[in-house]
């Protein structure tokens, strides 16, 4: 789970290199984390990007993105919007969150 702006702290790299080292991660957006589906810095993209490649999925709390006022009607490729009920849910799948 990734709450805070890419825009503001760099410990999203520390976390998606760890969900990177885990088969079948899957990581969600919350919080501030959200504010990086707009324009995400490069670096940021760039390991997005990569650990999609690996078959990691990404995720994105509504309720978090309708708080900072993004659409979450618009597609953000490679993003799927969930609500609270899938965010427990991939929680309970997981039994491990860091």
């Amino acid at each position: 789970m990734l709450t805070h702006s890419p825009f503001q702290r760099l410990d999203y790299r520390r976390n998606l290199r760890l969900a990177m080292t885990q088969p079948g991660s899957e990581v969600v957006l919350l919080q501030d984390a959200v504010l990086s589906l707009q324009q995400a810095p490069a670096d940021y993209q760039a390991m997005v990007d990569r650990a999609r490649n690996q078959g990691i999925n990404f995720y994105a709390l509504a309720p978090d993105l309708q708080a900072r006022g993004l659409d979450t009607g618009v597609p953000y490729p490679g993003i799927r919007i969930i609500d609270y009920g899938e965010m427990v849910d991939l929680i309970v799948k997981h039994g491990k969150v860091l």
